[in-house]
């Protein structure tokens, strides 16, 4: 039981040893303010667009998460990587479908100046 013991205290050092990541280590993030047409669908064309443009390494730089999609007045706001942002620039200039983008911001807070002129 003694060893056990030991074994046991050993696995909560272990578990205290983990340190939370520094600020300069942490992923930079932008967020995007999206605009379509009424006839796309504005998640399904964007992952595609990506996969397309800059493949499976690329969507996995980029990555992109999304954080609210309305779809009756088609918009939405996509967190994306900041070293990823001219990647994802780029793979929504090759489309042939109308996406805009319009405006990117460091913050959610920061969109809402864009969101007024929907």
């Amino acid at each position: 039981m003694i060893l056990k013991e030991k074994s046991f205290d050993k696995s909560k050092k272990e578990i205290k040893s983990i340190k939370k990541l520094k600020k300069s280590m942490k992923e930079r993030k932008r967020y995007v303010l999206l605009m379509g047409d009424k006839n796309t669908e504005l998640k399904k064309d964007i992952e595609n667009l990506i996969l397309d443009f800059a493949g499976v390494l690329g969507f996995s730089k980029i990555c992109l998460r999304w954080i609210e999609i309305n779809e009756n007045y088609d918009y939405g706001i996509v967190s994306i990587n900041r070293e990823g942002l001219e990647l994802f620039k780029a793979s929504l200039c090759l489309s042939s479908k109308k996406i805009e983008i319009l405006g990117i911001s460091g913050t959610l807070k920061g969109l809402k100046k864009y969101k007024v002129k929907i």
